[in-house]
């Protein structure tokens, strides 16, 4: 579990200097 959200953070804030309105995000965390 710990591993899968370590991943995810730097992915989120790599999406997050892409587009903070961009709707990646969404379908990332889902």
């Amino acid at each position: 579990m710990d591993n899968k959200l370590v991943s995810l953070i730097p992915l989120r804030i790599e999406i997050s200097g892409f587009g903070l309105s961009s709707p990646p995000l969404a379908v990332l965390h889902d």
